[in-house]
């Protein structure tokens, strides 16, 4: 794709800039293709400057997820000992359903840069755009009574709280049952989607 050969170029020349001449010339492809790649990365959260008869240089990336680093930094037994990357899915929940229904075990993590389907508390549209936020779903096959299921998701909004406090120093809020706050701004949200049995 001319879009990531187009970022390689920037990337291999930190802090320089490159004409869009030179840049046409390299991707064979036309100065307005060029200027149409540099505006697609930028919705995915790449920043450029761009100076009249200067061309253009990368200013920011936007942060990646890399598996190897999380599984580096965990500390626990269970939760995302499997973990799964992808850069594009519909909708971690649904991978994480397909996950569950071929035997996956508890704790396996499914994470996305961008989540094209995504969705919230019943079922309404989760805008999920790459490099704008962590997309997630977890497989949790709870041995509780079917009563306490709801629970869960009360426990999991007292434990990110409290985690993030920690972690931050900074004031973290509940709006229950399922949305952590910062100063009145939504922060994440989380909920029980369906519980998956298995014989």
């Amino acid at each position: 794709m001319e879009s990531n050969h187009l970022l390689q170029m920037l990337l291999d020349n930190p802090g320089q800039y490159i004409s869009g001449e030179e840049l046409s010339r390299r991707l064979s492809i036309s100065r307005t293709a060029v200027w149409k790649q540099i505006n697609k990365l930028r919705q995915d959260g790449y920043e450029f400057e761009a100076v009249s008869r200067k061309g253009y240089r990368l200013i920011h990336s936007p942060e990646r997820i890399h598996r190897e680093d999380l599984l580096s930094r965990l500390q626990t037994t269970t939760f995302g000992r499997q973990i799964l990357v992808q850069e594009v899915v519909k909708s971690t929940q649904d991978e994480v359903r397909t996950l569950a229904e071929q035997g996956a075990t508890e704790g396996t993590l499914m994470i996305a840069e961008e989540q094209t389907v995504g969705r919230g508390r019943q079922g309404r549209k989760w805008h999920s755009p790459p490099g704008k936020g962590i997309w997630m779903s977890m497989l949790l096959r709870p041995r509780q009574p079917i009563a306490f299921a709801a629970q869960l998701t009360l426990l999991t909004a007292v434990a990110v709280c409290r985690a993030l406090r920690k972690v931050s120093g900074v004031d973290v809020g509940i709006k229950w049952p399922n949305d952590l706050l910062i100063q009145g701004r939504k922060l994440c949200g989380f909920w029980l989607n369906r519980l998956v049995r298995t014989s």
